[in-house]
């Protein structure tokens, strides 16, 4: 069984050819097997490639880390609404009620190019913005 985050070796000719399921093999253990197209990434070390970063809508971005499975400080990263910001979404809850909410931050980008959330601390790319906050 595959699952997110594994390294896999797909033929990028099928895959550029639209097909729904493209064959797969798993680079550690050699298994081989079909794997839904739209779940495929290329490891180049984009943000989109990152095990943090997630296609997701507010809605379902606070459906899947309210669930009780994730625990308060799990994040991700998604585009906004916008399609031109980020946005770091993180689970948290209220100390004195322990109910869970989650907080949206959007990550905007400045005309030199670096990341922030607060405008008093840029980052140079978004791995270090991460570090930073968490």
């Amino acid at each position: 069984m595959f699952k997110k985050g594994d390294k896999l070796t797909v033929d990028d000719d099928i895959l550029c050819q639209g097909h729904t399921w493209v064959p797969a093999t798993h680079q550690a253990s050699g298994q081989t097997g079909f794997i839904p197209s739209r779940f495929v990434i290329k490891d180049d070390n984009s943000l989109r490639s990152q095990e943090w970063w997630f296609d997701l809508n507010k809605e379902e971005t606070e459906e899947r880390l309210m669930s009780p499975c994730y625990k308060p400080g799990t994040f991700l990263i998604r585009d906004s609404s916008d399609k031109v910001s980020l946005v770091l979404s993180v689970k948290s809850f209220i100390p004195e009620t322990l109910v869970a909410y989650v907080y949206h931050y959007k990550i905007k980008r400045s005309d030199h190019g670096q990341f922030f959330i607060s405008p008093t601390n840029p980052f140079a790319n978004i791995p270090d913005l991460i570090s930073f906050y968490r």
